[in-house]
Protein backbone atom coordinates (compact mmCIF):
# COMPACT_ATOMS: atom_id res chain seq x y z
CA UNK A 1 0.00 0.00 0.00
CA UNK A 2 1.10 3.59 0.26
CA UNK A 3 2.40 5.32 3.29
CA UNK A 4 0.30 8.10 4.73
CA UNK A 5 3.19 10.49 4.45
CA UNK A 6 3.36 10.46 0.66
CA UNK A 7 2.97 8.41 -2.46
CA UNK A 8 5.80 5.93 -1.99
CA UNK A 9 4.71 2.27 -1.85
CA UNK A 10 4.98 0.79 1.65
CA UNK A 11 4.16 -2.70 2.83
CA UNK A 12 3.89 -1.71 6.47
CA UNK A 13 4.52 1.40 8.50
CA UNK A 14 8.17 2.07 9.35
CA UNK A 15 9.99 4.91 11.08
CA UNK A 16 11.50 5.81 7.70
CA UNK A 17 9.62 6.36 4.51
CA UNK A 18 9.69 6.90 0.93
CA UNK A 19 12.23 4.93 -1.04
CA UNK A 20 13.07 4.85 -4.76
CA UNK A 21 16.69 5.18 -5.84
CA UNK A 22 18.56 5.59 -9.08
CA UNK A 23 21.70 3.93 -10.46
CA UNK A 24 24.71 5.80 -9.21
CA UNK A 25 28.41 6.11 -9.88
CA UNK A 26 30.80 6.21 -6.95
CA UNK A 27 34.10 6.86 -8.69
CA UNK A 28 35.55 10.28 -9.36
CA UNK A 29 37.53 11.40 -12.36
CA UNK A 30 39.71 14.27 -13.51
CA UNK A 31 39.11 16.28 -16.69
CA UNK A 32 41.15 19.45 -16.63
CA UNK A 33 43.81 20.62 -14.24
CA UNK A 34 42.96 24.24 -13.58
CA UNK A 35 39.33 23.16 -13.44
CA UNK A 36 38.95 19.93 -11.54
CA UNK A 37 35.79 18.05 -12.57
CA UNK A 38 34.35 14.67 -11.70
CA UNK A 39 32.55 12.73 -14.38
CA UNK A 40 31.83 9.10 -15.16
CA UNK A 41 33.65 6.75 -17.52
CA UNK A 42 36.64 9.00 -18.22
CA UNK A 43 39.24 6.23 -18.14
CA UNK A 44 39.42 3.34 -20.57
CA UNK A 45 37.70 0.25 -19.22
CA UNK A 46 35.96 2.09 -16.40
CA UNK A 47 32.48 1.68 -17.90
CA UNK A 48 32.82 -2.08 -17.88
CA UNK A 49 33.95 -2.08 -14.27
CA UNK A 50 30.99 0.05 -13.20
CA UNK A 51 28.51 -2.13 -15.08
CA UNK A 52 30.00 -5.27 -13.52
CA UNK A 53 29.98 -3.55 -10.10
CA UNK A 54 33.44 -4.98 -9.40
CA UNK A 55 35.40 -3.27 -6.63
CA UNK A 56 38.29 -1.32 -8.13
CA UNK A 57 40.73 -2.98 -5.72
CA UNK A 58 39.71 -6.39 -7.05
CA UNK A 59 40.31 -5.25 -10.62
CA UNK A 60 43.72 -3.86 -9.69
CA UNK A 61 44.71 -7.13 -7.99
CA UNK A 62 43.48 -9.30 -10.85
CA UNK A 63 46.48 -10.64 -12.82
CA UNK A 64 44.37 -10.49 -15.97
CA UNK A 65 43.99 -6.72 -15.71
CA UNK A 66 46.09 -4.97 -18.40
CA UNK A 67 48.97 -2.93 -16.90
CA UNK A 68 47.72 0.27 -18.55
CA UNK A 69 44.30 -0.06 -16.93
CA UNK A 70 45.89 -0.90 -13.58
CA UNK A 71 47.96 2.29 -13.81
CA UNK A 72 44.94 4.38 -14.69
CA UNK A 73 42.94 2.99 -11.78
CA UNK A 74 45.78 3.75 -9.39
CA UNK A 75 45.77 7.32 -10.64
CA UNK A 76 42.02 7.57 -10.18
CA UNK A 77 42.32 6.29 -6.61
CA UNK A 78 45.00 8.89 -5.92
CA UNK A 79 42.73 11.53 -7.39
CA UNK A 80 39.91 10.65 -5.04
CA UNK A 81 42.28 10.82 -2.08
CA UNK A 82 43.57 14.18 -3.27
CA UNK A 83 40.04 15.52 -3.72
CA UNK A 84 39.06 14.56 -0.21
CA UNK A 85 42.27 15.53 1.59
CA UNK A 86 43.46 18.62 -0.25
CA UNK A 87 40.23 20.09 -1.55
CA UNK A 88 37.93 18.78 1.19
CA UNK A 89 35.53 17.57 -1.47
CA UNK A 90 32.67 15.17 -0.78
CA UNK A 91 33.67 11.58 -1.46
CA UNK A 92 30.69 9.48 -0.38
CA UNK A 93 29.38 12.21 1.91
CA UNK A 94 27.01 15.16 1.90
CA UNK A 95 27.84 18.05 -0.38
CA UNK A 96 25.02 20.39 0.55
CA UNK A 97 23.36 21.12 3.87
CA UNK A 98 20.08 22.92 4.52
CA UNK A 99 20.02 24.17 8.09
CA UNK A 100 17.28 26.32 9.56
CA UNK A 101 15.03 24.34 11.86
CA UNK A 102 15.57 24.54 15.59
CA UNK A 103 14.40 20.96 16.17
CA UNK A 104 14.38 17.63 14.37
CA UNK A 105 12.83 17.21 10.93
CA UNK A 106 9.95 14.77 10.67
CA UNK A 107 9.48 14.63 6.90
CA UNK A 108 10.77 15.86 3.53
CA UNK A 109 8.82 16.36 0.28
CA UNK A 110 9.81 17.58 -3.19
CA UNK A 111 7.46 19.39 -5.56
CA UNK A 112 6.70 17.61 -8.84
CA UNK A 113 8.98 19.87 -10.88
CA UNK A 114 11.79 19.63 -8.37
CA UNK A 115 11.94 23.38 -7.79
CA UNK A 116 10.81 23.28 -4.17
CA UNK A 117 11.62 21.14 -1.16
CA UNK A 118 9.45 21.31 1.96
CA UNK A 119 10.57 20.22 5.42
CA UNK A 120 8.27 19.58 8.38
CA UNK A 121 9.75 19.92 11.83
CA UNK A 122 9.13 19.36 15.51
CA UNK A 123 9.79 23.09 15.95
CA UNK A 124 6.15 23.69 14.80
CA UNK A 125 7.31 25.12 11.46
CA UNK A 126 7.37 24.13 7.80
CA UNK A 127 10.12 25.51 5.60
CA UNK A 128 10.01 25.66 1.80
CA UNK A 129 13.43 25.71 0.13
CA UNK A 130 14.36 26.97 -3.34
CA UNK A 131 16.47 24.13 -4.72
CA UNK A 132 18.22 26.36 -7.24
CA UNK A 133 19.62 28.76 -4.66
CA UNK A 134 19.63 26.49 -1.62
CA UNK A 135 17.90 29.19 0.40
CA UNK A 136 14.80 29.10 2.55
CA UNK A 137 12.08 30.77 0.50
CA UNK A 138 9.24 30.59 3.03
CA UNK A 139 8.77 29.75 6.67
CA UNK A 140 5.18 28.58 7.22
CA UNK A 141 3.81 28.96 10.72
CA UNK A 142 0.40 28.25 12.19
CA UNK A 143 0.57 24.74 13.58
CA UNK A 144 0.31 24.71 17.37
CA UNK A 145 2.61 21.73 17.81
CA UNK A 146 4.98 19.46 15.95
CA UNK A 147 4.38 19.15 12.19
CA UNK A 148 4.37 15.48 11.18
CA UNK A 149 3.29 15.39 7.53
CA UNK A 150 4.04 17.38 4.39
CA UNK A 151 3.16 16.59 0.77
CA UNK A 152 2.96 18.41 -2.57
CA UNK A 153 0.26 17.84 -5.15
CA UNK A 154 1.32 16.75 -8.63
CA UNK A 155 1.00 20.16 -10.32
CA UNK A 156 4.55 21.44 -11.06
CA UNK A 157 3.34 24.94 -12.02
CA UNK A 158 1.14 25.83 -9.05
CA UNK A 159 1.76 23.17 -6.41
CA UNK A 160 -0.56 22.75 -3.47
CA UNK A 161 1.25 21.97 -0.23
CA UNK A 162 -0.57 20.08 2.53
CA UNK A 163 0.76 19.87 6.09
CA UNK A 164 -0.54 18.01 9.11
CA UNK A 165 0.36 18.35 12.75
CA UNK A 166 -0.10 17.18 16.28
CA UNK A 167 -2.61 19.96 16.85
CA UNK A 168 -5.15 18.03 14.79
CA UNK A 169 -5.24 20.51 11.93
CA UNK A 170 -4.60 20.02 8.26
CA UNK A 171 -3.31 23.12 6.51
CA UNK A 172 -3.33 23.76 2.78
CA UNK A 173 -0.90 26.29 1.28
CA UNK A 174 -1.67 27.77 -2.13
CA UNK A 175 -0.04 29.97 -4.75
CA UNK A 176 3.10 31.59 -3.39
CA UNK A 177 2.83 29.27 -0.36
CA UNK A 178 3.13 32.14 2.09
CA UNK A 179 -0.62 32.73 1.87
CA UNK A 180 -1.56 29.44 3.46
CA UNK A 181 -4.92 28.79 5.08
CA UNK A 182 -5.96 26.33 7.76
CA UNK A 183 -8.30 24.23 5.68
CA UNK A 184 -9.63 22.06 8.49
CA UNK A 185 -9.73 21.84 12.24
CA UNK A 186 -10.47 18.14 12.54
CA UNK A 187 -10.07 17.77 16.31
CA UNK A 188 -7.92 14.72 15.72
CA UNK A 189 -4.23 14.31 14.83
CA UNK A 190 -3.69 13.83 11.11
CA UNK A 191 -1.69 10.68 10.47
CA UNK A 192 -0.69 11.79 6.98
CA UNK A 193 -1.55 12.79 3.45
CA UNK A 194 -1.65 10.98 0.10
CA UNK A 195 -2.18 12.37 -3.40
CA UNK A 196 -3.65 10.43 -6.33
CA UNK A 197 -2.25 10.51 -9.85
CA UNK A 198 -4.92 13.10 -10.70
CA UNK A 199 -3.89 15.38 -7.84
CA UNK A 200 -6.76 14.56 -5.48
CA UNK A 201 -5.72 14.49 -1.85
CA UNK A 202 -6.81 12.08 0.87
CA UNK A 203 -6.10 12.50 4.56
CA UNK A 204 -6.17 9.83 7.23
CA UNK A 205 -6.91 10.75 10.83
CA UNK A 206 -5.98 8.99 14.01
CA UNK A 207 -9.63 8.88 15.06
CA UNK A 208 -10.40 6.68 12.03
CA UNK A 209 -11.85 9.24 9.62
CA UNK A 210 -10.76 9.68 6.02
CA UNK A 211 -11.03 13.08 4.33
CA UNK A 212 -11.30 13.26 0.53
CA UNK A 213 -10.51 16.58 -1.09
CA UNK A 214 -13.00 17.66 -3.74
CA UNK A 215 -12.33 20.52 -6.16
CA UNK A 216 -15.96 20.84 -7.28
CA UNK A 217 -17.95 20.33 -4.07
CA UNK A 218 -17.55 20.17 -0.32
CA UNK A 219 -14.82 17.88 0.88
CA UNK A 220 -15.95 14.44 1.99
CA UNK A 221 -15.33 13.37 5.57
CA UNK A 222 -15.87 9.64 5.90
CA UNK A 223 -15.94 7.69 9.21
CA UNK A 224 -14.05 4.80 7.63
CA UNK A 225 -12.62 3.19 10.77
CA UNK A 226 -13.39 2.91 14.46
CA UNK A 227 -9.69 3.24 15.26
CA UNK A 228 -6.81 5.15 13.68
CA UNK A 229 -6.09 5.03 9.96
CA UNK A 230 -2.85 3.17 9.28
CA UNK A 231 -2.58 3.46 5.52
CA UNK A 232 -4.04 4.89 2.31
CA UNK A 233 -3.55 3.88 -1.34
CA UNK A 234 -5.12 5.19 -4.53
CA UNK A 235 -5.37 2.91 -7.54
CA UNK A 236 -3.37 3.78 -10.65
CA UNK A 237 -6.18 5.81 -12.22
CA UNK A 238 -7.04 7.63 -9.00
CA UNK A 239 -10.73 6.68 -8.97
CA UNK A 240 -10.57 4.34 -5.97
CA UNK A 241 -8.92 4.54 -2.59
CA UNK A 242 -8.09 1.78 -0.11
CA UNK A 243 -7.93 2.76 3.54
CA UNK A 244 -6.53 0.45 6.23
CA UNK A 245 -7.11 0.92 9.94
CA UNK A 246 -6.08 -0.35 13.33
CA UNK A 247 -9.63 -1.73 13.62
CA UNK A 248 -8.54 -4.70 11.44
CA UNK A 249 -10.48 -3.44 8.43
CA UNK A 250 -9.52 -2.46 4.90
CA UNK A 251 -12.07 -0.23 3.16
CA UNK A 252 -12.36 0.39 -0.58
CA UNK A 253 -13.74 3.88 -1.30
CA UNK A 254 -14.98 5.63 -4.45
CA UNK A 255 -12.69 8.65 -4.56
CA UNK A 256 -15.23 10.87 -6.33
CA UNK A 257 -18.27 10.24 -4.11
CA UNK A 258 -16.84 8.83 -0.89
CA UNK A 259 -19.10 5.78 -1.21
CA UNK A 260 -17.78 2.66 0.51
CA UNK A 261 -17.49 -0.03 -2.17
CA UNK A 262 -16.44 -2.88 0.09
CA UNK A 263 -14.98 -3.64 3.50
CA UNK A 264 -12.88 -6.63 4.52
CA UNK A 265 -11.98 -7.62 8.06
CA UNK A 266 -8.81 -9.42 9.03
CA UNK A 267 -9.59 -12.21 11.49
CA UNK A 268 -11.59 -15.41 11.88
CA UNK A 269 -13.93 -15.41 14.88
CA UNK A 270 -13.01 -11.87 15.89
CA UNK A 271 -11.17 -8.93 14.27
CA UNK A 272 -7.37 -8.91 14.52
CA UNK A 273 -5.25 -5.80 14.16
CA UNK A 274 -3.43 -5.55 10.83
CA UNK A 275 0.34 -5.14 11.11
CA UNK A 276 1.34 -5.28 7.44
CA UNK A 277 -0.31 -4.85 4.06
CA UNK A 278 0.63 -4.88 0.39
CA UNK A 279 -1.02 -4.48 -3.02
CA UNK A 280 -0.07 -6.62 -5.99
CA UNK A 281 1.48 -4.71 -8.87
CA UNK A 282 -1.66 -5.00 -11.01
CA UNK A 283 -3.88 -3.83 -8.15
CA UNK A 284 -6.06 -6.93 -8.19
CA UNK A 285 -5.09 -8.37 -4.80
CA UNK A 286 -4.64 -7.10 -1.26
CA UNK A 287 -2.55 -8.95 1.31
CA UNK A 288 -2.91 -8.34 5.03
CA UNK A 289 -0.79 -9.72 7.86
CA UNK A 290 -1.97 -9.52 11.44
CA UNK A 291 -1.36 -10.20 15.09
CA UNK A 292 -2.85 -13.66 14.67
CA UNK A 293 0.09 -14.85 12.59
CA UNK A 294 -2.12 -15.27 9.53
CA UNK A 295 -1.71 -13.73 6.08
CA UNK A 296 -4.88 -13.17 4.10
CA UNK A 297 -5.31 -12.32 0.42
CA UNK A 298 -8.42 -10.48 -0.77
CA UNK A 299 -9.92 -9.89 -4.19
CA UNK A 300 -9.86 -6.11 -4.61
CA UNK A 301 -12.72 -6.37 -7.09
CA UNK A 302 -15.36 -7.92 -4.84
CA UNK A 303 -13.78 -8.23 -1.37
CA UNK A 304 -13.88 -12.01 -1.45
CA UNK A 305 -11.31 -13.89 0.61
CA UNK A 306 -8.91 -15.46 -1.90
CA UNK A 307 -6.42 -17.17 0.42
CA UNK A 308 -5.65 -17.80 4.08
CA UNK A 309 -2.01 -18.60 4.81
CA UNK A 310 -0.90 -19.86 8.23
CA UNK A 311 2.49 -19.13 9.75
CA UNK A 312 1.90 -20.67 13.22
CA UNK A 313 3.55 -17.53 14.60
CA UNK A 314 1.97 -14.96 16.87
CA UNK A 315 2.49 -11.93 14.62
CA UNK A 316 3.25 -11.12 11.00
CA UNK A 317 5.39 -7.99 10.67
CA UNK A 318 5.82 -7.68 6.90
CA UNK A 319 4.22 -8.93 3.68
CA UNK A 320 5.14 -8.42 0.02
CA UNK A 321 3.96 -9.65 -3.36
CA UNK A 322 6.55 -10.53 -5.98
CA UNK A 323 6.48 -8.49 -9.22
CA UNK A 324 4.01 -10.76 -11.07
CA UNK A 325 1.77 -11.08 -8.01
CA UNK A 326 1.86 -14.88 -7.92
CA UNK A 327 4.13 -15.27 -4.92
CA UNK A 328 3.79 -13.75 -1.48
CA UNK A 329 6.41 -13.44 1.26
CA UNK A 330 5.88 -12.75 4.95
CA UNK A 331 8.23 -12.03 7.85
CA UNK A 332 7.28 -12.84 11.43
CA UNK A 333 8.13 -11.68 14.91
CA UNK A 334 9.95 -14.96 15.67
CA UNK A 335 12.30 -14.55 12.70
CA UNK A 336 10.73 -17.04 10.28
CA UNK A 337 10.12 -16.05 6.68
CA UNK A 338 7.52 -17.73 4.47
CA UNK A 339 7.21 -17.75 0.68
CA UNK A 340 3.98 -19.04 -0.88
CA UNK A 341 2.36 -19.61 -4.22
CA UNK A 342 -0.59 -17.98 -2.58
CA UNK A 343 -3.29 -18.98 -5.10
CA UNK A 344 -2.73 -22.68 -4.36
CA UNK A 345 -1.68 -22.22 -0.74
CA UNK A 346 1.57 -24.06 -1.41
CA UNK A 347 4.42 -23.14 0.90
CA UNK A 348 7.46 -22.91 -1.33
CA UNK A 349 9.94 -22.10 1.41
CA UNK A 350 10.11 -21.58 5.14
CA UNK A 351 13.35 -19.70 5.73
CA UNK A 352 14.72 -19.87 9.26
CA UNK A 353 18.10 -18.18 9.43
CA UNK A 354 16.99 -15.11 11.39
CA UNK A 355 17.17 -15.17 15.19
CA UNK A 356 15.22 -11.98 15.85
CA UNK A 357 12.08 -10.31 14.57
CA UNK A 358 11.94 -9.79 10.80
CA UNK A 359 10.99 -6.19 10.08
CA UNK A 360 10.83 -6.12 6.29
CA UNK A 361 10.83 -8.36 3.23
CA UNK A 362 11.35 -7.28 -0.38
CA UNK A 363 11.52 -9.04 -3.75
CA UNK A 364 14.11 -8.04 -6.35
CA UNK A 365 12.71 -6.44 -9.47
CA UNK A 366 13.09 -9.67 -11.44
CA UNK A 367 11.58 -11.73 -8.62
CA UNK A 368 14.65 -14.00 -8.45
CA UNK A 369 15.78 -12.95 -4.98
CA UNK A 370 14.21 -12.08 -1.67
CA UNK A 371 15.79 -9.77 0.90
CA UNK A 372 14.84 -10.05 4.57
CA UNK A 373 15.92 -7.82 7.45
CA UNK A 374 15.78 -8.19 11.23
CA UNK A 375 16.23 -6.51 14.60
CA UNK A 376 19.89 -7.60 14.87
CA UNK A 377 20.98 -5.58 11.85
CA UNK A 378 21.15 -8.64 9.60
CA UNK A 379 20.07 -8.74 5.95
CA UNK A 380 19.73 -12.08 4.22
CA UNK A 381 19.52 -12.46 0.44
CA UNK A 382 17.76 -15.63 -0.72
CA UNK A 383 17.89 -17.37 -4.10
CA UNK A 384 14.26 -18.12 -4.90
CA UNK A 385 15.12 -20.71 -7.53
CA UNK A 386 16.55 -22.99 -4.84
CA UNK A 387 15.45 -21.49 -1.52
CA UNK A 388 19.11 -21.33 -0.51
CA UNK A 389 20.77 -18.46 1.31
CA UNK A 390 22.83 -16.50 -1.22
CA UNK A 391 24.42 -13.92 1.06
CA UNK A 392 24.42 -12.95 4.72
CA UNK A 393 25.12 -9.30 5.36
CA UNK A 394 25.73 -7.86 8.80
CA UNK A 395 24.44 -4.58 7.50
CA UNK A 396 23.77 -2.39 10.53
CA UNK A 397 24.77 -2.19 14.17
CA UNK A 398 21.11 -1.94 15.19
CA UNK A 399 17.70 -2.74 13.78
CA UNK A 400 17.14 -2.68 10.03
CA UNK A 401 13.99 -0.66 9.48
CA UNK A 402 13.49 -0.90 5.74
CA UNK A 403 14.61 -2.48 2.46
CA UNK A 404 14.10 -1.45 -1.14
CA UNK A 405 15.40 -2.91 -4.38
CA UNK A 406 16.49 -0.33 -6.96
CA UNK A 407 17.74 -1.95 -10.15
CA UNK A 408 20.99 -3.75 -9.40
CA UNK A 409 21.17 -2.37 -5.87
CA UNK A 410 19.50 -3.00 -2.54
CA UNK A 411 19.10 -0.08 -0.16
CA UNK A 412 18.79 -0.56 3.60
CA UNK A 413 18.06 1.85 6.45
CA UNK A 414 19.01 1.14 10.04
CA UNK A 415 18.77 2.51 13.53
CA UNK A 416 22.56 3.11 13.45
CA UNK A 417 21.97 6.28 11.39
CA UNK A 418 23.32 4.68 8.21
CA UNK A 419 21.86 4.31 4.74
CA UNK A 420 23.63 1.56 2.79
CA UNK A 421 23.65 0.38 -0.80
CA UNK A 422 24.38 -3.28 -1.63
CA UNK A 423 25.18 -5.06 -4.87
CA UNK A 424 22.52 -7.73 -5.31
CA UNK A 425 24.64 -10.20 -7.29
CA UNK A 426 27.52 -10.27 -4.80
CA UNK A 427 26.16 -8.96 -1.51
CA UNK A 428 28.98 -6.40 -1.41
CA UNK A 429 28.49 -2.93 0.02
CA UNK A 430 28.88 -0.28 -2.66
CA UNK A 431 28.14 2.88 -0.72
CA UNK A 432 27.50 3.97 2.85
CA UNK A 433 25.96 7.31 3.64
CA UNK A 434 26.92 8.32 7.14
CA UNK A 435 25.19 10.87 9.30
CA UNK A 436 21.78 9.63 8.23
CA UNK A 437 18.78 10.28 10.46
CA UNK A 438 17.96 8.39 13.58
CA UNK A 439 14.70 6.48 13.81
CA UNK A 440 11.71 8.69 13.21
CA UNK A 441 13.43 11.05 10.76
CA UNK A 442 12.95 10.95 7.01
CA UNK A 443 14.51 10.28 3.64
CA UNK A 444 13.45 11.37 0.18
CA UNK A 445 14.78 11.18 -3.35
CA UNK A 446 14.63 14.13 -5.73
CA UNK A 447 12.19 13.66 -8.62
CA UNK A 448 15.03 13.16 -11.11
CA UNK A 449 16.60 10.45 -8.93
CA UNK A 450 19.95 12.23 -8.73
CA UNK A 451 20.02 13.36 -5.11
CA UNK A 452 19.15 11.69 -1.81
CA UNK A 453 17.92 14.05 0.92
CA UNK A 454 18.36 12.86 4.49
CA UNK A 455 16.72 14.63 7.44
CA UNK A 456 18.54 14.48 10.74
CA UNK A 457 17.39 14.81 14.30
CA UNK A 458 19.51 17.96 14.48
CA UNK A 459 17.15 19.83 12.16
CA UNK A 460 19.47 19.71 9.14
CA UNK A 461 18.70 18.21 5.73
CA UNK A 462 21.80 16.75 4.08
CA UNK A 463 22.08 16.05 0.37
CA UNK A 464 23.99 13.11 -1.05
CA UNK A 465 24.74 13.03 -4.78
CA UNK A 466 23.81 9.85 -6.62
CA UNK A 467 24.82 11.24 -9.99
CA UNK A 468 28.30 12.23 -11.14
CA UNK A 469 27.00 15.42 -12.77
CA UNK A 470 26.09 16.80 -9.35
CA UNK A 471 29.54 15.87 -8.09
CA UNK A 472 30.99 18.00 -10.87
CA UNK A 473 29.10 21.06 -9.63
CA UNK A 474 30.17 20.39 -6.06
CA UNK A 475 33.82 20.04 -7.06
CA UNK A 476 33.85 23.16 -9.24
CA UNK A 477 32.68 25.21 -6.29
CA UNK A 478 35.48 23.91 -4.08
CA UNK A 479 38.46 24.84 -6.30
CA UNK A 480 40.35 27.79 -4.84
CA UNK A 481 43.70 27.36 -6.58
CA UNK A 482 45.11 25.94 -9.82
CA UNK A 483 46.69 22.51 -9.68
CA UNK A 484 50.47 22.39 -9.57
CA UNK A 485 52.51 21.09 -12.45
CA UNK A 486 53.31 17.95 -10.46
CA UNK A 487 49.61 17.36 -9.78
CA UNK A 488 48.84 17.77 -13.47
CA UNK A 489 51.45 15.18 -14.35
CA UNK A 490 50.24 12.87 -11.60
CA UNK A 491 46.64 12.91 -12.74
CA UNK A 492 47.25 13.06 -16.53
CA UNK A 493 47.11 9.25 -16.46
CA UNK A 494 43.53 9.45 -15.26
CA UNK A 495 42.51 11.14 -18.47
CA UNK A 496 43.25 14.73 -17.43
CA UNK A 497 43.88 17.43 -19.96
CA UNK A 498 46.01 20.15 -18.44
CA UNK A 499 44.83 23.52 -19.64
CA UNK A 500 47.34 26.22 -20.49
CA UNK A 501 47.76 28.72 -17.62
Amino acid sequence: MRSLSGSTPMRHLLPLSGWVAAPFLITAFLAGCSELRFYGQAAAGQAGILLARRPIAAVQDDPATPPELRTRLAALEALREFAGRELLLPVGSAYRDFAGHSAGISQIAFSAGGRWMATASYDWQVRVWDMASGRSAYTLTGHQGAVYGVAFSGDPIAPLLATSGRDGTLRLWYGDLAGGVAGYDLQSPVAGVSFSSTGQAAYGLKDGRVVLDSSEAEDIVLPAHTRGVTGLAFDERGDRLVSAGADAQAVLIDAATGAVLLTVTHGDDFPVEIEAVDLSADGRWIATGGRDGVVRVWDAGNGAAAARLETAERRVNAVAFNPDGQRLAAGTVSGSVFVWEWATGQTLYKLEEHFSSVNDVAFSLDGARLATADDDGLILLWDLETGELAFEIQAHSGQVYGLEFTGAALVSVGSDRAVKFWEVSTGEETLTIGGAPAAGSALSLSPDGRTLAVAGGDGVVRFYPLDSGDLAEAVDGAIHRPLTEAECERFRLAGAICAEP
